[in-house]
């Protein structure tokens, strides 16, 4: 009796001491993963595997989507899933994983699962947004973008998304709303500065125009990002006259022997250049009193001729006029007084 007595103490705390093991690797896992070291966190979990806790298998999809290997993610994921199907963290991640791997149909199905398991969580409406705009579903996009914002008026990236949407569309007026809202939220993105400009030009509201454009190139200037500083202009407006697109650009450095304030660049349906009407600035110009001159850019035979015309301004011409010397060329052509090849 004593001997079968000290067996069931010895099988008991057996158990309590593994469980206890296991509970202080689990714990030690959760402080791996804390301080970043996610592959460290993975072996620790490995160690756990087998067993019926959910959690265990979460912060392994986790450390795997962390590191970038969504296949190993997924699996994860689902596998927490199975042994408990309300815990949203794991739909939640899994969502996302499904999302940035482009399986998008999927990703669909698990957001709305999650909006069922919580139903008032933004980012849930964001991503399924964020899906349908993918999937050119355009009014569904605009539904779940806005009842995301119900839910987070100051979400800077859903404002950003649903203004984009709005201006792929053309509708200019819901666009600017929206990307106000994100420039009230952080007035130095690039982005919302450029296209909010591009947006006043087209509703030709040019009030504190100047006052945007200023803030753009001081974004340019106090950027870290090559592709950003490498720009040499930024567009500032798009219309369209007859089968004709034009493209109108704006220097970012408006110093210099010679600058191109700005540039109107005439293309084709298909995005091909046909040539450009240009509002030069030279020191020459400048030293004759005269500050702005028209010229034109067109390629022949793999050449740039450039073609000044006869048309000169002392000071900045108002846009709406010099757009209109652009659409007098289209039609009938201005006079061109010197030619150059280079």
């Amino acid at each position: 009796m004593k001997l079968l007595f000290y067996v069931i103490i010895f099988i008991l705390s057996t158990n309590i001491n593994a469980q206890i093991n296991k509970d202080d690797t689990f714990n030690e896992a959760i402080k791996k993963i804390d301080n970043k070291d996610y592959i460290e966190a993975i072996n620790l979990l490995k160690l756990l595997d087998n067993t019926e806790n959910h959690l265990v298998y979460y912060y392994m999809g986790y450390c795997y989507y962390t590191l970038e290997n969504d296949e190993l993610a997924q699996l994860f994921f689902k596998r927490s899933i199975e042994l408990n199907n309300t815990h949203i963290e794991s739909h939640g991640y899994l969502g996302m994983s499904y999302f940035f791997t482009n399986q998008l149909d999927l990703s669909e199905e698990v957001f709305l699962r999650c909006i069922e398991l919580r139903n008032e969580y933004f980012k849930d409406y964001y991503f399924l947004g964020k899906i349908n705009e993918m999937k050119n579903n355009l009014n569904n996009s605009i539904k779940y973008y806005k009842e995301a914002l119900r839910l987070n008026e100051l979400d800077f990236q859903t404002n950003y998304s649903l203004a984009n949407v709005y201006f792929d569309n053309d509708d200019y007026i819901a666009a600017r709303k929206y990307f106000e809202i994100c420039d009230s939220i952080n007035n130095e993105v690039y982005p919302v500065i450029s296209c909010l400009i591009r947006i006043r030009y087209r509703q030709n509201d040019l009030d504190m125009i100047e006052d945007l454009k200023k803030r753009l190139r001081l974004v340019r200037k106090s950027s870290d990002d090559e592709r950003l500083i490498s720009l040499q202009r930024f567009t500032i407006d798009t219309f369209r006259h007859g089968d004709l697109n034009i493209f109108v650009e704006e220097s970012f450095d408006l110093s210099g022997a010679l600058y191109y304030h700005w540039t109107f660049r005439i293309c084709d349906n298909e995005g091909k250049f046909i040539k450009s009407v240009n509002l030069e600035s030279s020191s020459v110009l400048r030293e004759l009193g005269t500050n702005y001159i028209v010229g034109m850019d067109r390629f022949e035979n793999n050449r740039r001729i450039h073609q000044t015309t006869n048309i000169g301004f002392k000071e900045l011409p108002e846009y709406s006029i010099m757009k209109n010397i652009v659409i007098r060329e289209i039609e009938i052509g201005l006079g061109i007084i010197t030619t150059g090849v280079y």
